[in-house]
C-alpha cells in the first residue's frame, strides 16, 4: 500500500499529462523519421510498413481488374515485386476475404508510400474513435484520455499493428461500437457492426454466436444482414463460389504461417505447437481440448448471465478467451485484451491501473520471442482471463441490474445531455 502511494504521489496530474505529451511526440518523430528516410518500400531501417504490402497488393489486383487471379500466389507476387527491394521473391500473402481487397482498392491508387501514411493514420484515428466511445461510460479514461491514447498506441502488441500495416485498430473499434449500440438496445444496428468483423471471422463468428446466446437474437440477425452484404460483393469480385478459393488459399497459408511465426502465435494451439513442435500430437490434443473448455466456459458466461447481466463484464471476459480460441493468432491481436482491463479498472481503479503499468511494460517482452522460440505474451491471456474472472464474472452472470457496471462508473451528466451521445 505504502508503495501505490508513493507511486500515486509521484504520478501527479501535471506529470501524466506531459508525459503523455511528450511520449505522443516521440511516437510522432519516430514516425516521421522511418517514413520519410528512405525511398519507395525502403527505409533506413529495412522494408516500410510491415505486413501492409500484402493489402496495398491486394488493392492493387482489384485496380488491374484481374479479380479472378486474387488468390494466385504467383499474381501476389508479381504485384508486390516492387514492394521488396532487397528480395527477389518475397511476398506476404493476402488471405482475407475479396471485400476486404476492395476496401484497399482507393488505398493502391496512391504510391506506396502515401498509401502507408493514410492507412497508419486512419487505425490511429479508429483507435482516437475506440477511446472516444469508451469515454461515457468511465471517469477515469475521460479524465486521463491523452495518457490511455499514449499508452495504447505505445503498447507494444498495438504499436507493432499500427506501424506494421495491420488492422488490429479496427477490430478494437468494431467491437466496442457493437457494444456501444447493444448498450443503446440498438441491437440490429450493433449486430450490423458486428457483421463487418467477419473479415476476421476467428473473431466474429464466436461474438456472434455469444450474442445469440445471450438472447440478443436482434444482433445475431444484424451480422446476417452484413454477412449477406459481404457475402454478395465478394460473389461479385471472385464468382459465387469464392469461398472455396479463399479457404483453400487461406488453408495453405496457415499451415505454412504456422511454422514460420510460431514465436508470435498467442492462441492455445499456436503456443503448444510452438513449445511441441508443429508435428507434437500431444500438443495438438492439449491445445483442442483448452480450446473446447475457453468455449464452453465463454458460452456459460454468457448463457447464465443472459441479455439482463452485464454486457460490459461479459465482453471483458470474453476478450482474453477471443484471442486464445482460434488455431493460429498472431500476437499483436492481443491488443483486444485491452478492453478487459479498461472494464476492471472501473471494479477497483487503485490496483487495476498498477496492473495495466505492468502490462504495458510486459508488452515488451515479445522482442525476446525470436530468441525464446515462442511468444512471452500468450502468458498475459490465462493471466488476463483469471483476473477478468475473479472480477467480472459476478456481473457477467448476475441479471440482478442493481449489480451492474454502471453503478460503479455511473454515465455522466454532460455525456447524458450531449446531442451527440443521444445521437448513439
Amino acid at each position: 500500500m505504502a508503495e501505490t502511494n508513493r507511486l500515486h504521489g509521484f504520478l501527479t496530474p501535471w506529470r501524466i499529462k506531459w508525459y503523455s505529451r511528450s511520449l505522443l511526440f516521440a511516437i510522432s518523430i519516430a514516425f516521421i523519421i522511418a517514413v520519410f528516410g528512405g525511398k519507395d518500400a525502403s527505409t533506413l531501417t529495412g522494408r516500410l510498413g510491415g505486413d501492409y504490402p500484402a493489402f496495398y497488393g491486394a488493392g492493387r489486383i482489384i485496380a488491374e481488374g484481374d479479380w479472378e487471379n486474387l488468390y494466385s500466389p504467383t499474381r501476389q507476387l508479381k504485384i508486390q515485386k516492387d514492394l521488396f527491394p532487397h528480395e527477389k521473391n518475397g511476398f506476404l500473402p493476402f488471405s482475407y476475404p475479396p471485400f476486404v481487397a476492395l476496401a484497399y482498392y482507393p488505398l493502391s491508387l496512391f504510391g506506396y508510400r502515401n498509401s502507408y501514411i493514410i492507412h497508419s493514420l486512419l487505425m490511429v484515428s479508429a483507435l482516437v474513435l475506440t477511446i472516444q466511445l469508451i469515454r461515457p461510460f468511465n471517469s477515469l479514461i475521460d479524465r486521463y484520455k491523452l495518457c490511455v491514447l499514449a499508452l495504447s498506441l505505445s503498447f507494444y502488441p498495438l504499436f507493432r499493428a499500427i506501424w506494421g500495416g495491420q488492422n488490429t485498430a479496427v477490430i478494437l473499434l468494431l467491437i466496442v461500437g457493437t457494444w456501444r449500440m447493444a448498450l443503446a438496445h440498438r441491437e440490429w444496428l450493433a449486430g450490423i457492426i458486428l457483421g463487418l468483423l467477419l473479415f476476421k471471422p476467428q473473431f466474429a463468428i464466436p461474438l456472434i454466436g455469444l450474442f445469440i446466446l445471450s438472447g440478443r437474437w436482434r444482433v445475431g440477425l444484424g451480422s446476417a444482414f452484413t454477412a449477406v452484404v459481404l457475402y454478395s460483393i465478394s460473389s461479385w469480385i471472385s464468382g459465387p463460389l469464392w469461398l472455396a478459393s479463399w479457404y483453400k488459399f487461406t488453408w495453405w497459408f496457415s499451415q505454412t504461417d504456422a511454422g514460420v511465426n510460431s514465436a508470435n502465435s498467442v492462441s492455445w494451439l499456436g503456443f503448444l505447437e510452438a513449445i511441441g513442435g508443429s508435428k507434437n500430437y500431444v500438443a495438438l490434443i492439449i491445445g483442442w481440448i483448452m480450446v473446447l473448455l475457453t468455449i464452453i466456459w465463454s458460452g456459460l458466461i454468457w448463457t447464465v448471465g443472459g441479455r439482463r447481466a452485464d454486457l460490459t463484464a461479459q465482453l471483458g471476459i470474453t476478450m482474453p478467451a477471443l484471442v486464445l480460441m482460434p488455431p493460429h493468432v498472431m500476437y499483436y491481436d492481443i491488443s483486444l485484451i485491452l478492453f478487459t482491463y479498461v472494464t476492471m479498472v472501473a471494479v477497483n481503479p487503485e490496483k487495476f491501473s498498477l496492473i495495466i503499468g505492468f502490462i504495458w511494460l510486459f508488452g515488451f517482452s515479445q522482442v525476446a520471442g525470436t530468441i525464446l522460440g515462442f511468444s512471452p505474451l500468450f502468458f498475459l491471456l490465462p493471466y488476463t482471463s483469471i483476473l477478468a474472472v475473479r472480477y467480472l464474472s459476478r456481473l457477467a452472470i448476475n441479471p440482478d441490474p442493481s449489480s451492474s457496471f454502471f453503478n460503479l462508473f455511473p454515465l455522466k451528466p454532460e455525456f447524458k445531455q450531449s446531442s451527440w451521445f443521444k445521437r448513439l
